[in-house]
């Protein structure tokens, strides 16, 4: 049940970056706030609340990686809407 409740938030908030994506582009930075924001708060409680296994999961690598990435696509989405803001 708590497996099927997991997938379940991904796939609406999944649904939510796609509506961002189609509708709303302004909105883009603020997405990436939230991903920065979810997948910090993942390392937190991983750390205040550990889960005990017997090996690494395959995705554990991409924990490491969405985090930097996510900060790197901010900034870049912040400075490409200051220069849209100067040319109008």
């Amino acid at each position: 049940m708590i497996i099927a409740l997991w997938g379940l938030s991904h796939l609406l908030i999944g649904v939510i970056y796609g509506f961002v994506l189609w509708l709303y582009q302004a909105l883009i930075p603020s997405i990436y706030l939230l991903l920065v924001f979810e997948y910090g708060m993942r390392f937190v409680l991983g750390a205040i609340k550990p889960i005990e296994t017997i090996g690494t999961p395959p995705g554990a690598i991409g924990n490491y990686i969405i985090i930097p990435l996510a900060i790197i696509m901010l900034v870049l989405s912040l400075r490409n809407s200051d220069r849209e803001a100067q040319d109008a």
